[in-house]
């Protein structure tokens, strides 16, 4: 595929329970680096299209988990911009419902 999509947005951090774990109970926290524009890059490339992402993240071990986790997907990373102290985050309970996968 000749085609070449860029994906603009913020990436977030989710921490979430484990299945069937609400916050109350957790030990520990799972993360997942994800959002929108992300997602949407990642599942281009996995679709065989070239893909960039833009973004800002911080020069931090977050920052540093980012990109990684694009890279891992086949996301060039190259127009991302390095500065700030801050990732957005959010949480996930997965306590509850059944305990299958969303």
């Amino acid at each position: 595929m000749a085609e070449h999509i860029l994906c603009v947005g913020e990436i977030l951090l989710r921490l979430s329970t484990p299945l069937g774990v609400h916050f109350n109970d957790a030990a520990a926290l799972n993360i997942h680096y994800g959002g929108a524009e992300s997602n949407v890059a990642v599942n281009l490339s996995n679709l065989g299209y070239k893909t960039s992402f833009f973004s800002k993240l911080p020069e931090s071990q977050l920052g540093i988990g980012v990109r990684n986790h694009l890279r891992r997907y086949g996301v060039d990373i190259d127009l991302v911009l390095g500065g700030g102290e801050r990732l957005g985050s959010y949480y996930l309970d997965h306590g509850a419902g059944n305990g299958l996968p969303r």
